[in-house]
């Protein structure tokens, strides 16, 4: 995995099969299906795309992933309310940290489930 993707929970670690997810830039639409879709005890691994600016997951993310069981998340992008995510005990990872937030106006999902993603040299897909 690339170095520029770092621990937003310090101490843990996560394995388990890949949930895949990617994103349209700014906008985290297809990470909300793909936490519907997710198992407990994948790994959520999301390309985020090009924002390089805007947070894609958040706390409130967080707590659904947990919900479901997730064994962590793997995110090309940023996240904010890195505080209240580390709170949670939940492995994440990410680019970085800012406090402005996504949208949710791409209205068809670009590629959620069953789709390989490319976390910076690290190449994940849900097996079919």
């Amino acid at each position: 995995m690339d170095p520029s993707i770092r621990r937003v929970t310090a101490g843990l670690r996560c394995f388990g099969p890949a949930s895949t997810a990617r994103c349209w830039p700014a906008d985290n639409l297809s990470i909300h299906r793909a936490i519907e879709l997710a198992a407990a005890g994948d790994v959520l691994a999301i390309d985020g795309g090009a924002a390089e600016d805007v947070a894609l997951v958040g706390d409130i993310l967080v707590y659904a992933v947990r919900l479901r069981g997730v064994a962590g998340v793997v995110l090309q992008g940023l996240v904010r309310d890195r505080a209240a995510i580390a709170a949670q005990g939940l492995p994440v990872f990410a680019r970085g940290a800012t406090a402005r937030g996504p949208v949710k106006e791409t209205l068809k999902a670009l590629a959620t489930g069953h789709t390989t993603v490319d976390l910076l040299g690290l190449r994940a897909k849900l097996p079919q």
